[in-house]
């Protein structure tokens, strides 16, 4: 510290104790109020240095965050110092002088959310929600856990009944909660938020999903650097200690799961880890549909000519259903949804099976193979074992499947025979989807 102090310390020639400008706080050639004086002057030019510090800090924060906006594309992370790095130059006991928190706890200014905000967000992420007391928590810290140059607000759209609403106002603050008493569907959910968000880049996670902490930006990146109009990220499996939980994780999201590779082209999206550009909600909506809503909107997009990728190396970890009666009746569930998207998806396939809808009971024999040779191409050796291993709980899970996607057949053939004017069941109730 002497060697620190003695660079700021005016020292004439009489002062200097052999030549050396350190020793001179010692010399007893300096009087007790020349001492003080210096000690004074030292640390008001350390007071002007930290100050310009903090102000260099906040404008290379402001440069690094509206740069890209106008240039359109990120800047790469080594072409500027970071802010951060910079303010945690300044000592902390001098910080503490100046009645600032310490950069090491100070949280980043680019991570405000909210509608009270000073400025746009570039970001939105949107997240649906019901009856997700269990899971929302976690969702939501992990979003605030975002490292992240870009400023963006989180949306959260909750139609609960369970106090989801209460947790949320209660621990984020920060969040915009749109809180509605009746249920709703997850493709209505979906386009409140969207109207609610203020940015041109719109993320959506779902309520029982953990986004790593760098999920925001890598999915803003994919958006930009490859000009997609929609994305989806893939998805991990939150719940690996759980049997009934991996088990129907497998059966519902085998078609993105994870793996280190290339974007491809996609015609189908999972809502519940995707980002979208805000001009295609232009012309285009989420069905009002519980299941299926995110299937339908990308083939939607993707008959519209619009630019859909799956980014496998972006996932988020699912927090799985557990229990072999939940999962049961939550298969049953899908089911019927999956019978809704397949007729735009898969025409002839249900043009066929409308001739003898029994036959929707013989598509997991034909859907586990195909699933265990996407489980051993992307997981590897290891993870195809464990999927031979789950093979009987699968096959009667995926009947389970079978038997919604039969009934969602017969519904329809029963609804086409009795007429236009027939009614069927709400598909926002539960009573319909469990």
């Amino acid at each position: 510290m002497l060697f620190g102090f003695s660079a700021f310390i005016p020292v004439t020639h009489d002062d200097r104790h052999n030549g050396h400008p350190a020793l001179a706080f010692i010399t007893p050639n300096v009087s007790p109020e020349l001492l003080v004086f210096k000690y004074l002057h030292c640390a008001w030019r350390l007071l002007i240095l930290s100050r310009l510090t903090l102000l260099a800090a906040t404008a290379v924060e402001d440069f690094t965050r509206n740069v890209p906006a106008v240039l359109g594309k990120p800047l790469k992370e080594h072409t500027l110092c970071s802010p951060r790095k910079i303010q945690i130059l300044v000592p902390q006991w001098w910080s503490q002088c100046q009645n600032l928190q310490h950069p090491a706890s100070m949280p980043l200014r680019l991570k405000r959310t909210g509608l009270d905000c000073d400025e746009a967000p570039q970001v939105s992420v949107v997240v649906p929600s019901y009856n997700s007391r269990g899971s929302v928590e976690a969702c939501l810290r992990s979003i605030h856990a975002q490292d992240t140059p870009r400023n963006f607000e989180v949306i959260i759209v909750d139609t609960s009944s369970d106090g989801t609403d209460h947790l949320v106002q209660g621990n984020f603050p920060d969040v915009t909660l749109i809180h509605l008493p009746e249920r709703r569907t997850v493709g209505q959910a979906r386009n409140l938020g969207v109207r609610a968000a203020r940015s041109d880049m719109i993320l959506f996670l779902d309520a029982d999903c953990i986004a790593s902490s760098t999920w925001v930006e890598s999915m803003c990146n994919a958006l930009i650097e490859h000009e997609a109009d929609g994305i989806c990220g893939a998805i991990d499996n939150g719940t690996p200690g759980s049997v009934s939980g991996s088990v129907g994780y497998l059966l519902e999201f085998y078609r993105f799961l994870s793996y280190s590779g290339r974007p491809v082209s996609a015609e189908l999206l999972v809502g519940g880890n995707s980002g979208f550009r805000r001009c295609v909600f232009d012309h285009c909506e989420f069905v009002d549909e519980n299941l299926g809503d995110d299937f339908l909107f990308s083939l939607r997009l993707k008959k519209l000519g619009y630019k859909l990728l799956f980014f496998p190396g972006v996932p988020v970890r699912h927090l799985n259903k557990t229990g072999f009666s939940r999962v049961m009746r939550y298969q049953y569930a899908i089911g019927r949804g999956a019978e809704r998207y397949r007729r735009q998806y898969s025409p002839r396939l249900i043009s066929f099976l409308e001739k003898a809808p029994v036959l929707a009971f013989l598509l997991p024999f034909g859907i586990l193979p195909w699933m265990g040779a996407i489980v051993g191409h992307r997981k590897g050796v290891f993870s195809f074992l464990t999927f031979i291993i789950f093979l009987p709980p699968l096959l009667m899970m995926n009947l389970v499947w079978a038997f919604g996607f039969f009934a969602g057949l017969r519904q329809h053939l029963a609804g086409a025979r009795s007429g236009p004017g027939a009614t069927s069941p709400d598909p926002s109730t539960d009573a319909y989807w469990n």
